[in-house]
């Protein structure tokens, strides 16, 4: 075991050796094309491109090198979870928090101009402030699986880097003290696998809500994907507890439908005039004597493309835009919005393909907001999108 502890750690470094710098010739290459291109062509720069494939299983577990552990507690009084996104090889890290009330741990160390340890897990958790002692778990599983930068003589003696956010479910469950702790965070790590992701009522969504009190809503966890021509996959994922509402109040339709790809939002339609009218009166009545809750939108990116710090900072700009693009407002005072990424440096990116990743980071965030929103199934006062919108939602 400690041998191949070692050979991941130096593969680790040699790769963090590889990064590419290509922040300032990204800025430059596309102004100049916007320059010497003419009005048209900077014209069809602003608009946004379409996709039309996405991984295997349309989640971030698509990108290479990236597995997802959740751990769900709905059994009373427990209504809450934590969602772990572990790089066993490491990625260089980026985050922003835009929200006016965040709960996130090792954060700064992410940014431009910081030490450039590669990151290993970001997690998501319920539970607000308390539930960030479930980083002392992921701690402990990190380390006794060798797991993370070498800061002695012995394989293990390691410090991993574990950035992550916290959405505000307490008292969803019952229980005040019903948050996840240091063992949810373990359990999490136990539980990390690639493949399919379950999604809704799971790991840090199962206590969430959006919709404030314009339209109340059960949130949940989402993923999604886009694969690139090129070999680069984009992976995102979120848990969704919203003050802003994913609902199109014009018809009641979900904001990023119109983003799909392929049919991955099944029978999914607008409404039915009479559902959307007897929702949006309920809603007023219920706005008027509604309690205002705590809020957040969160979620973690990862691409196998090779970048460094300054652009996984500018891909979470990019999943701040999706996150624009799937609910309305958003990063508010009371919004914890935060967002973490992660590029695993195995496909090298030129400029041009660069700006397909962010593009594609947009994408692929907007729709895991929708497939949150479409998995979630009510829980007590907390009633689904598809179960208030039946007409909309047909086979999921």
């Amino acid at each position: 075991m400690l041998d191949s502890v070692k050979s991941r750690q130096t593969d680790s470094r040699s790769r963090r050796r590889m990064r590419c710098s290509l922040g300032v010739g990204t800025a430059i290459a596309l102004l100049a094309a916007q320059i010497g291109a003419g009005p048209a062509s900077a014209q069809a720069a602003t608009e946004a491109p379409r996709f039309d494939k996405h991984g295997t299983n349309n989640a971030i577990t698509d990108v290479p090198g990236i597995l997802v552990g959740q751990v769900t507690r709905n059994d009373p009084p427990f209504l809450t979870g934590v969602t772990a996104v572990y790089a066993p090889d490491g990625a260089v890290g980026g985050a922003i928090v835009p929200g006016g009330w965040p709960g996130s741990i090792n954060v700064e160390v992410l940014q431009p101009g910081k030490n450039d340890q590669e990151s290993h897990v970001m997690f998501l958790t319920g539970g607000s402030y308390f539930g960030l002692g479930s980083f002392s778990g992921i701690m402990r599983w990190l380390e006794e699986h060798g797991v993370g930068m070498n800061v002695g003589t012995d394989p293990l003696h390691v410090d991993p880097l574990v950035s992550g956010a916290v959405v505000f479910d307490l008292l969803r469950g019952g229980d005040f003290k019903a948050r996840p702790d240091a063992d949810f965070g373990y359990q999490a790590m136990e539980n990390a696998k690639s493949g399919p992701v379950e999604q809704g009522n799971v790991g840090a969504g199962t206590g969430t809500r959006s919709g404030g009190k314009s339209l109340p809503l059960k949130g949940g966890i989402g993923t999604a994907s886009v694969e690139l021509d090129n070999g680069i996959i984009v992976g995102a994922i979120t848990a969704v507890n919203a003050v802003g509402t994913p609902v199109d109040f014009s018809d009641c339709s979900l904001r990023a439908v119109d983003l799909a790809i392929g049919d991955e939002f099944g029978a999914y339609k607008s409404p039915s005039r009479e559902e959307c009218d007897a929702a949006l009166e309920k809603a007023k009545i219920d706005a008027e004597t509604g309690k205002p809750h705590a809020n957040t939108t969160i979620g973690v990116l990862a691409t196998n493309a090779k970048l460094d710090k300054e652009q996984v900072k500018q891909l979470a700009e990019a999943v701040s835009r999706g996150h624009g693009r799937a609910i309305d407002p958003i990063h508010l005072i009371s919004d914890g919005d935060s967002y973490f990424t992660l590029a695993t440096g195995e496909v090298t990116a030129d400029d041009a393909q660069i700006q397909q990743i962010y593009a594609a980071a947009e994408n692929a965030f907007a729709r895991a907001i929708v497939h949150a929103t479409l998995k979630a199934t009510s829980v007590g006062e907390f009633v689904s999108y598809c179960d208030t919108f039946p007409s909309a939602c047909g086979a999921q």
